[in-house]
């Protein structure tokens, strides 16, 4: 011992011959007793913010540490403003833009829609789905209007789902916006 750590203090700290071979800073054994977390990070306080010696490897920025522990987050996107706005590495892997993670947090939506606007308008990754028109999104929120009816037309004179249902005549829709009055005279 006293021949692999000269500092009597690191046999104090730590008694592990290959801890005091990795790393001679008897704090280091203080914070993380992991030899592998003193190889990838010999920085006591890395080990001290995130023990998990991959997310040392992955990324040896402690800010980036502090705002996401997720080694995968870090893997995905090293940037810091991306970990902070969204911390689901999935959603940086799907979109890299921070407008779109500010408008919208959910993956699904930055997979269906990568339009900014369409994720303002609305934030339903179904409704991108069923619907990519964003006049028709502003029109109806309501999905089922957009998958009983994608007639931007319709939707404005009756955004009665009922209506669309039971008459996708516009012009009946005009003149009597009753969906049951279309019933009894189609």
């Amino acid at each position: 011992m006293a021949l692999v750590g000269l500092e009597p203090l690191m046999a104090l700290v730590s008694p592990d011959l290959l801890m005091a071979l990795v790393s001679p800073d008897p704090l280091m054994a203080l914070v993380s007793p992991d030899p592998l977390m003193a190889l990838v990070s010999p920085d006591p306080l890395m080990a001290l913010v995130n023990p998990d010696p991959l997310m040392a490897l992955v990324s040896p920025d402690l800010l980036m540490v502090l705002v996401s522990p997720d080694p995968l987050m870090a893997l995905v996107s090293p940037d810091l403003l991306m970990a902070l706005v969204s911390p689901d590495p999935l959603m940086a892997l799907v979109s890299p833009d921070l407008l779109m993670a500010l408008v919208s947090p959910d993956p699904l939506m930055a997979l269906v829609s990568p339009d900014l606007l369409m994720a303002l308008v609305s934030p339903d990754p179904l409704m991108a789905l069923v619907s990519p028109d964003l006049l028709m999104a502003l029109v109806s929120p309501d999905l089922l209007m957009a998958l009983v009816s994608p007639d931007l037309l319709m939707a404005l004179v009756s955004p009665d789902l009922l209506m669309a249902l039971v008459s996708p005549d516009l012009l009946m829709a005009l003149v009597s916006p009753d969906p049951l009055m279309a019933l009894r005279w189609p």
